[in-house]
């Protein structure tokens, strides 16, 4: 293995050597080209993940954190008007009812998206504020002389909380899984701009080494000619 490596080391230095000066500064011009449309091309990638891996996690934890506070306004308001039954209570609990609402629709629920755990969670929610949803409006045609009132206005707390609860936790999967996914794409944020570093400084090597050639090649055999001509000129 180690001869064969050596073998194709030789291979590359006589083809290299072989080539005229020309050749070279091309090769090497064109390669240092590569390079930096590629760190570019990099960076962007690494950007483009970075930002919208970001945002994709702020935006979820929002949703879930939205639900947990109009849930808990959305309680507030209804024992208000519960007990008060003022119009103007009325329409404060109006106002959290319709933001509990959306702020349960604008949950994320594509099972490939959020996987199964947040699917299922988010799933328990819907089905629940469903179920209490149909309830409280029911509810709300009630009086107080209806029976089983109090018995249907506790139930209706107890599934307040348990919303609430429910949105909490959705919240706290859902910054777990932002940390996933960010741990699952740092190796990327590293390696992508050490390969532009390396590649870099082998296009200043090679750009050195071509300087060295040309020196070689070009700019000491005129000096070493100018010399020359000089001791001619001096009949040297």
């Amino acid at each position: 293995m180690v001869g064969e490596s050596g073998h194709l080391t030789g291979r590359i230095r006589d083809r290299w050597l072989r080539l005229s000066l020309k050749q070279k500064m091309h090769l090497i011009a064109g390669f240092a080209v590569t390079v930096v449309i590629l760190s570019i091309a990099g960076n962007v990638v690494v950007s483009g993940f970075g930002m919208q891996g970001f945002e994709q996690i702020l935006q979820n934890n929002s949703k879930s954190l939205e639900l947990w506070k109009a849930a808990g306004e959305e309680a507030r308001t209804f024992k208000a008007y519960v007990d008060g039954r003022t119009g103007e209570q009325r329409a404060d609990y109006e106002a959290a009812r319709e933001r509990t609402r959306q702020a349960v629709l604008a949950l994320p629920f594509d099972y490939e998206a959020i996987g199964p755990d947040r699917y299922a969670k988010t799933w328990s929610i819907r089905n629940l504020y469903d179920n209490y949803a149909d309830r409280r409006d029911q509810f709300l045609t009630w009086t107080e002389k209806d029976e089983g009132y109090i018995k249907e206005l506790y139930a209706l707390y107890q599934a307040q909380n348990y919303l609430r609860s429910y949105a909490g936790e959705l919240e706290l999967m859902t910054v777990e899984a932002g940390t996933a996914r960010y741990e699952a794409m740092r190796p990327l944020f590293v390696l992508i701009p050490a390969a532009a570093l390396f590649f870099g400084a082998l296009a200043v090597a090679g750009v050195r080494k071509i300087n060295r050639s040309a020196d070689r090649s070009l700019i000491r055999p005129v000096e070493l000619l100018a010399e020359d001509s000089a001791r001619i000129a001096a009949n040297d």
